[in-house]
């Protein structure tokens, strides 16, 4: 798995995997935990990356990603 930028990307894809995670990337709400942060004092297990990266390292085991 690496990074592409969307066009790159998108020219390697079936037009409609294309469609389908572009409207996927354009209608995913973005939201801050600040609020439970600070009322809360709420502190997530995992960051965004840690949580990316161990969902990934679990595709890898369950062999549903290829690693070179």
């Amino acid at each position: 798995i690496r990074y592409l930028p969307w066009e790159e990307w998108r020219a390697g894809q079936p037009a409609d995997q294309a469609q389908a995670t572009w409207d996927h990337i354009a209608h995913s709400p973005n939201c801050s935990i600040a609020k439970a942060q600070r009322l809360l004092h709420y502190q997530p297990r995992y960051s965004s990356l840690q949580a990316v990266y161990e969902a990934v390292q679990w595709l890898i085991m369950q062999d549903t990603v290829a690693t070179e």
